[in-house]
């Protein structure tokens, strides 16, 4: 299901997911990526980190799922966590 118009269609779920990220309420997936790529992080790797299944880190990492804000607080906290061990 989803909205077309001619040639271009955008599905309903990918709507809902620009909607949350636009008015502030998503952690938009390029950030999400963005975070996966800076600390060499795999699929499994980013949902063993943030306590998740692998399915659910495929959801926000594809932009399948909106993600909530508590994810991006979580990504910078074990982000910071990482960096003090490495200290």
């Amino acid at each position: 299901m989803g909205w077309t118009d001619g040639e271009i269609g955008i599905d309903t779920d990918t709507l809902y997911r620009l909607s949350k990220e636009q008015s502030g309420a998503a952690f938009p997936v390029s950030d999400f990526n963005a975070w996966m790529e800076r600390n060499g992080l795999s699929l499994s790797a980013a949902a063993k980190a943030l306590g998740f299944s692998r399915r659910t880190i495929v959801y926000y990492h594809g932009g399948h799922k909106p993600i909530p804000n508590y994810i991006k607080l979580a990504c910078l906290g074990w982000e910071v966590l990482h960096s003090q061990k490495a200290a």
